[in-house]
């Protein structure tokens, strides 16, 4: 054992020394022989629904640098199937910093995956130069995780919307010229679907008198269809612009208004409903407006396909900006 005194007035204070590697006495040296050890893993030791796409970080007690050996991870067991192997020395995989080794591994982990991580002995190494001594003791399971997608189309022609921004939980993602949303890797649980898109010139041009009129007839139970189809679920959601559940007078006026656009009328608006709407039955009585946002529970990969309306936009006129 060696006590270093000092005996010099007037400095005494606390001090620390850390990461070092021998002293130099006048007698002899004393050298650094203890090899590191493993303070903490993230993901915690044992952890469950760990995000597929997390970096494994481990940390030492002292500083490290590469050493010779592999570090694997296997899943199911220490000992099962190989994933990935990264040589300490050489992989780009691999990230050293004072105390901290970082693990990225190649691609996204598997969904639902027990994992094991492994270090050989001499993997690792202090400044020193002394070996880390190996461990199988670090594992974890990743989360199970889905990707809802779907595409945005108009009611009446199936043409695709893009520009629709579509929110789920805080993934935000706008469509794109083919209409296409993707949320992906997403975890179990319930979320809810927000979309929206900005109105433009060419849902002004799509509400006009005709529209007006058609929620009239509408109103008093005269299908407005010139070809005599029968009136489209879609068509009663656009035709109910104050969303009371039915399509009355004060409805079409407020189209007209809409129409001519007066100061008054109500703001031009794009509605966007799950594809399932469709097959519900309606009435000049009895419109059905589905929750907003769209309750989503995501246990599987799912595909949810959502209809757009123009609010006032009855006979489905609408058609996409060119250029």
């Amino acid at each position: 054992m060696y006590t270093i005194t000092d005996n010099v007035s007037a400095r005494d204070g606390s001090d620390t020394i850390s990461n070092g590697e021998h002293f130099q006495f006048a007698d002899g040296t004393l050298e650094d022989i203890l090899p590191p050890t493993l303070d903490s893993f993230a993901p915690a030791d044992a952890a469950m629904s760990v995000p597929v796409n997390s970096n494994i970080v481990l940390t030492f007690n002292e500083a490290i640098q590469a050493g010779t050996g592999l570090i694997e991870i296997h899943r199911d067991s220490f000992d099962g199937t190989l994933v990935e192997s990264y040589n300490t020395a050489t992989s780009a995989n691999l990230t050293m910093s004072d105390t901290t080794l970082t693990i990225n591994p190649t691609s996204n982990l598997a969904n639902g995956t027990h994992y094991f991580i492994t270090l050989d002995a001499g993997a690792v190494k202090d400044i020193a130069g002394n070996s880390y001594a190996g461990t199988d003791t670090c594992d974890f399971t990743t989360a199970f995780v889905h990707d809802l997608t779907g595409s945005v189309t108009f009611w009446k022609t199936g043409a695709v919307i893009a520009d629709v921004s579509n929110t789920f939980a805080s993934d935000s993602v706008t469509t794109g010229p083919d209409g296409l949303y993707r949320h992906l890797d997403m975890e179990d649980g319930t979320y809810t679907l927000t979309s929206a898109k900005v109105s433009d010139t060419a849902e002004s041009n799509a509400i006009k008198a005709n529209d007006a009129l058609a929620a009239l007839k509408m109103s008093v139970g005269i299908n407005p269809n010139a070809d005599g189809s029968a009136v489209s679920p879609y068509q009663y959601l656009a035709a109910d612009v104050n969303h009371d559940g039915q399509v009355k007078a004060a409805d079409a006026l407020n189209i007209l208004k809409m129409a001519v656009k007066l100061s008054t009328a109500p703001a031009k608006e794009w509605l966007f409903v799950p594809e399932s709407v469709g097959s519900e039955a309606m009435s000049r009585t009895h419109v059905v407006w589905p929750d907003n946002p769209i309750p989503v529970t995501l246990d599987m990969d799912q595909e949810l396909h959502l209809i757009g309306i123009v609010k006032g936009d009855v006979d489905g006129s609408w058609a996409a900006a060119v250029g």
